[in-house]
Parts: C-alpha cells; structure tokens; sequence
C-alpha cells in the first residue's frame, strides 16, 4: 500500500502533495467531503491499495487514466508469483505497486526502468490527521 501526505489544495476531488508538483485525483462523494472537513489547505493522508496501481514502460501508450504519474523503479521484490515493486516519483516520494512476474518479464521492467503508474481515482482512500 502506497501512502502520502497531502495537502488539499483546490476544491475536491484535486489533491497536491505538499512541496510539490504531484497531484492525484480522488473520487469522494460530497457526504464523505463534509463528514472529513475537507478544505484547501487541509493536510490529509491517501492511501492507494498496490495492486490498484498498473505500471507500463515509459515509452508505451498511456491509456486514459485518472491518474498517471512518472516514475522510476527503485526496488523490486520478487515472491513466488507476484512481485511489490517501488517506484521513485520526480519528487523522491516512493510509490508501492504490485504486479504479477510475468507482467515484468513481456514489459522488460527492471530497476532503473522509467515507468508510467496508473490507478483510478475511485481506489484513493483519504483520511484526515486532526
């Protein structure tokens, strides 16, 4: 699970990370918005579930995504069938993803490969520290 701390920058559903240029898109309804206090300028904490996160070779077509984030691999950590792979963002943050071997070897992913990471924005969960 992939988690940062953000601050809320615009009117939902945008967030930005604090100190940065990195935004993500999260699908919230208005109820949770109200019951969360959630304004610009609110520091929150995201969560996105690993699996929920694909990765493709930088140079592969991106398909339409809510969310699309370079990165680099920084780790790959290889069990039986699947393997959690940890994608460095521009801004040094770490994003955790978790795809299958075989996915690795027909996309070539290995460390030091530029990856595009893509997730929806129905699968953020957004918690409010305060």
């Amino acid at each position: 699970m992939s988690c940062f701390y953000f601050l809320i920058t615009t009117a939902y559903p945008e967030l930005r990370l604090s100190n940065s240029n990195t935004i993500i898109n999260a699908s919230l309804t208005k109820q949770s918005s109200k019951r969360l206090h959630l304004t610009a300028g609110k520091e929150v904490l995201i969560l996105i579930k690993a699996p929920a996160i694909k990765l493709l070779p930088q140079q592969t077509t991106t398909p339409a995504a809510d969310n699309i984030i370079i990165g680099t691999v920084a780790d790959i950590e290889k069990d039986d069938k699947d393997s959690e792979l940890k994608v460095k963002l521009e801004d040094g943050l770490l994003l955790c993803s978790i795809i299958s071997n075989q996915e690795i070897a027909e996309q070539k992913i290995k460390i030091g490969s530029k990856v595009t990471a893509i997730f929806a924005a129905s699968q953020i969960i957004i918690a409010t520290l305060q």
